[in-house]
């Protein structure tokens, strides 16, 4: 009897380890999006790196494309007319390998593209956000989650779009936008320079933040740093900052009287001046991050530092 309690024993640790195997296989194929249909919103760069990768790795991405220019076509027309028969070819120039993605459905209509995806990923400039969302979510599953990227105040436009049509759906938002890109072609080709290695994400209900953020994860194939709420994501120093600063370096106070008889490259003939109104815009930045921190605890996190949820724009330019 003791020999086989002795024996029996011996196996606890490995039928200890097999459990948790089985658990941990379980769980991931449980929350895996794998295959699920994904629906992006928009026509742009981003737009046409979803398709590509998402649609060369198994998932079925329906495009969202109701733009259309004055006097022209709507984007899911010219996606249309312009899409090869092998797909949207997308060069990972840093891997140095090719993806081919064919969009499930591309629509100028909402009732058409977002109905059935589990995301919806809306990665356009902030000022198409309320468009878009009065757009998509009458159309939206009731499990669904809508996603923008980048996501600068996001939530206000979210909150205020849902109470006007009385429907609730889940939201997140991803901040940086994780793609450097470029349309060679449009609908037939697009240059995907590189990704962030990783990107925050913030949650509307929060506690939704831990099923959804593995998940956006898996969609975008990066690593994901939770956030306590999207405060940290609204003030990354990114355009809102950069931008401004540029512009007073280049034009200023006197504004008209500053004239360019070319055209300015924007980042590349930075100069002193500019930063210098950079640097100022940012260090009120992170005073605003710290007061809203202190004002409301555990809204922000950390501020500042290498690791902080609000970098400053030095180590923010480092990270993304």
């Amino acid at each position: 009897l003791k020999a086989t309690v002795s024996v029996l024993y011996c196996f606890i640790p490995y039928i200890f380890h097999t459990y948790k195997m089985m658990k941990a296989t379980i769980v991931r194929l449980y929350t895996s999006t794998a295959g699920s249909t994904i629906a992006v919103c928009g026509g742009g760069n981003a737009a046409h790196v979803m398709v590509g990768d998402l649609g060369s790795r198994g998932y079925k991405v329906n495009l969202f494309a109701p733009f259309t220019p004055p006097g022209g076509i709507s984007e899911a027309e010219r996606w249309k007319t312009n899409l090869p028969k092998e797909g949207m070819k997308l060069n990972y120039i840093i891997k140095e390998k090719v993806g081919y993605g064919i969009p499930n459905v591309v629509s100028a209509s909402a009732a058409e593209a977002i109905p059935g995806a589990k995301y919806i990923f809306i990665p356009l400039p902030v000022f198409a956000h309320r468009q878009v969302l009065l757009d998509i979510v009458p159309h939206c599953d009731d499990d669904a989650c809508i996603v923008a990227m980048p996501a600068t105040c996001f939530d206000w436009s979210a909150i205020q779009v849902m109470r006007e049509l009385g429907k609730k759906v889940n939201i997140a938002g991803v901040g940086p936008l994780p793609y450097v890109c470029r349309i060679v072609d449009y609908a037939k080709e697009t240059n995907l320079y590189g990704m962030k290695g990783q990107v925050g994400i913030a949650t509307l209900p929060g506690g939704i933040a831990g099923r959804v953020a593995p998940q956006v994860a898996e969609i975008l194939g990066l690593k994901v740093k939770t956030y306590p709420s999207f405060l940290p994501i609204t003030l990354t120093p990114t355009n809102p900052i950069m931008h401004t600063g540029r512009l007073m370096g280049m034009f200023g106070p006197n504004w008209r009287d500053n004239k360019y008889d070319r055209m300015i490259k924007f980042y590349d003939e930075t100069d002193e001046l500019s930063n210098t109104w950079l640097h100022r815009l940012d260090d009120e930045n992170q005073l605003i991050a710290k007061a809203a921190e202190e004002a409301i605890g555990g809204s922000v996190g950390p501020v500042g530092g290498a690791d902080g949820n609000v970098l400053n724009v030095n180590n923010y330019l480092k990270w993304a």
